[in-house]
């Protein structure tokens, strides 16, 4: 008789912790489990437990629970947990599909999918704090950092509140949710670190790495301290070439909602950046194509590798390559290069603090103040807000030959108008 496997202990790409993929031997279905922190001590050992539970009853999986939940689920007239999830839920796809700031679902999603497992079919009267502190400790199990736990934590009530204002529950449920604090310093999750920015040597590294279009992203964050998702959308069509300063203004950006205008400032080496790219290419399409960064790096390993007459490999995957960057491909490019040229992992968020605190060494605090949508004097600053753009333009051409000389060729220009206070530490 074959010996019957053991799923294994992996990792769980989506979300960075560990997985194992359960089989009901009866049903067929198949459940993932998350264990936590991948490669972690904890996680290993909930695997030897998951593992030994699930031998123990025959490789039969406990789906009373998840049965008994859809049951009351749809029995009609009763509000639950589960409820008050899918309508927060379809409110805020609709929200924030059409501005395409999908990160937030992630995270809404997550949080979610954690409260249905724990409470989904428990009527929404009867969910209260001490329920939502269960919750909550579910996250720290998670291995969570103390930041995301709270901020999913605030979703859950967020979600409670929708659920109010379109009277599916009481007000005066949504009241004792939000008695549950966030969680302060030592009382639970993972304290992040500080976010610093990079070391010139470690960006220099993955330069043989990365493609020429992720290289030209990285200059840019570095020359204007601009958003990622801000830059890969960048198009011919929201740029204006019309002074010694382009203008640039993105299609949408984090703070669009609140009726912020967001310009970003493009000097002369910018500028030559963007002129490699734009050549044959159309006003409306992306300037950074993933698309033509695959079909370089085809060519040049195809170079002297294949027959003329040799037919193409079938593809393996049904994966589609986007005419554009989103955050997360830009980002997993520079980690995988991070990776390969052996140096600490970085994400292209910290570039920002590379021209933050740049600025904030040669200009002060007080000297450069933030042209910003909420300016608080704790942030760098690259021009006054009673400036107008002639004189920003004059500053900006000034400090282009100042930054050229001090950050060695990196800072070729600035961005004037972070939309987010910026804390330099």
């Amino acid at each position: 008789m074959p010996k019957k496997k053991v799923p294994s202990y992996r990792l769980h790409r989506q979300s960075g912790q560990a997985v194992v993929t359960l089989t009901d031997s009866k049903t067929k279905r198949r459940h993932d489990v998350l264990l936590g922190e991948y490669n972690s001590s904890a996680s290993r050992i909930k695997y030897v437990k998951m593992i030994a539970t699930w031998e123990e009853a025959g490789r039969v999986l406990d789906m009373a629970a998840e049965d008994a939940r859809k049951t009351i689920e749809r029995r009609p007239g009763v509000v639950t947990v589960s409820t008050v999830a899918l309508n927060y839920w379809r409110h805020v796809k609709a929200r924030y599909q059409t501005r395409r700031n999908r990160s937030r679902l992630f995270h809404v999603r997550v949080a979610l999918k954690l409260l249905r497992s724990k409470y989904g079919g428990l009527p929404a009267a009867e969910f209260g704090p001490l329920a939502l502190r269960k919750v909550r400790e579910a996250m720290i199990g998670e291995g969570w950092a103390r930041s995301v736990i709270n901020d999913r934590v605030r979703l859950i009530q967020s979600a409670f509140e929708h659920a109010v204002s379109v009277e599916l529950v009481g007000p005066d449920k949504l009241v004792a949710l939000k008695a549950v604090r966030p969680l302060k310093r030592n009382e639970g999750g993972k304290e992040s670190g500080k976010v610093l920015p990079v070391p010139e040597p470690d960006i220099d590294a993955i330069r043989p790495y990365v493609s020429s279009q992720v290289w030209a992203l990285i200059q840019l964050q570095l020359f204007t301290g601009a958003r990622a998702g801000e830059l890969v959308i960048m198009r011919m069509m929201d740029i204006d070439t019309t002074g010694k300063v382009w203008l640039y203004c993105p299609e949408y950006y984090k703070t669009q909602d609140r009726g912020h205008a967001r310009v970003i400032y493009l000097g002369p080496k910018s500028q030559a950046i963007i002129k490699e790219f734009k050549a044959n290419r159309a006003l409306d399409a992306y300037l950074f194509s993933p698309r033509e960064a695959f079909a370089e790096r085809m060519a040049k390993d195809a170079t002297g590798s294949r027959r003329p007459n040799q037919k193409p490999n079938p593809r393996k995957t049904n994966r589609r390559i986007r005419d554009h960057y989103k955050t997360a491909s830009y980002r997993r490019a520079i980690t995988e290069a991070c990776k390969a040229a052996g140096v600490d992992t970085w994400t292209p968020h910290r570039l920002r603090h590379n021209a933050a605190t740049t600025l904030r060494k040669q200009f002060g605090i007080e000297d450069v103040r933030p042209s910003l949508d909420t300016a608080a004097p704790h942030s760098p600053t690259l021009c006054t807000l009673n400036e107008t753009p002639a004189k920003q333009s004059i500053s900006l051409l000034k400090w282009d030959e100042t930054f050229s000389l001090i950050y060695n060729r990196r800072i070729a220009h600035v961005q004037f108008t972070f939309t987010r206070p910026y804390r330099v530490r």
